[in-house]
């Protein structure tokens, strides 16, 4: 087994998650939708992108701009990322991106790139769809140390 190093399993699991989010994607079908969020742990407003499939047959990401940093200037910098990067940024406060049912894995990646660019979670495993039942931090189990000669039994 080889050694990896931090960031390349970071990366790693960014690209199992994608290709995850590429499948969800190709199994949705008119009126469809699920979300990916990020845990409600942290104070602030939290990443969330809806994706949904258009009577048009579109499969649509969308972004709530109210899910951007409160602060007016770091609001305004993270929109203008955001339509930099290709997504719509329609009157009512949202910002899309919509794709043909082909090119599902492009809408993945932009996803995947808004969540990181935006919202900057580590690893995806601090992410959720909305139906998901996950625990809100990890959870560790730690086994208590079996009594031996220098340790004494809690009875």
């Amino acid at each position: 087994m080889t050694d990896m190093s931090f960031d390349a399993l970071v990366e790693s699991a960014w690209s199992a998650f994608t290709g995850d989010l590429v499948m969800q994607l190709n199994a949705l079908d008119v009126g469809d939708g699920f979300d990916v969020r990020q845990s409600p742990e942290f104070p602030g407003p939290h990443g969330c992108i809806r994706f949904s499939v258009t009577r048009a047959r579109r499969w649509r990401a969308t972004i709530d701009a109210a899910d951007l940093h409160t602060s007016p200037d770091c609001h305004e910098e993270q929109a203008d990322w955001l339509v930099h990067t290709g997504w719509r940024r329609l009157r009512n406060h949202t910002f899309i991106r919509e794709v043909a049912a082909s090119r599902c894995n492009e809408l993945a990646d932009a996803a995947v790139h808004a969540l990181r660019g935006v919202w900057d979670p580590v690893d995806p495993a601090f992410l959720a769809h909305a139906t998901d039942e996950m625990p809100i931090e990890p959870v560790i189990e730690i086994d208590p140390p079996s009594p031996g000669p220098d340790r004494p039994t809690n009875t």
